[in-house]
């Protein structure tokens, strides 16, 4: 699966390490999240990131063990969205624009 950003929610399984200004940045606009869920993680210490157009921390987890589901913090208003540690698994994230 590739990240798809079309459809609400978002699905995300591929990192995105490139600077705000750039392209392949999930988006610079203020976006409510309502839901971040993580699944399919490969192992136990895997760790996902996720950041504002900023940089400032909106979620740092690392999972428990394989395949579990862990339903993340509400955010609410976040101010651009980066994904730039994803180690195993998949992003589903419901937005209100």
């Amino acid at each position: 699966m590739a990240n798809d950003f079309s459809a609400n929610p978002w699905f995300i399984d591929t990192a995105y390490s490139t600077p705000p200004t750039s392209p392949a940045h999930i988006t610079n606009s203020m976006v409510y999240v309502k839901s971040v869920t993580w699944s399919d993680q490969v192992a136990g210490g895997d760790q996902l990131l996720i950041k504002d157009r900023n940089g400032k921390i909106i979620q740092d987890a690392k999972a428990q063990a394989a395949n579990a589901t862990i339903i993340l913090n509400n955010p609410g208003w976040v101010e651009g969205f980066m994904v730039p540690t994803l180690a195993s698994g998949k992003l589903s994230v419901v937005v209100s624009k």
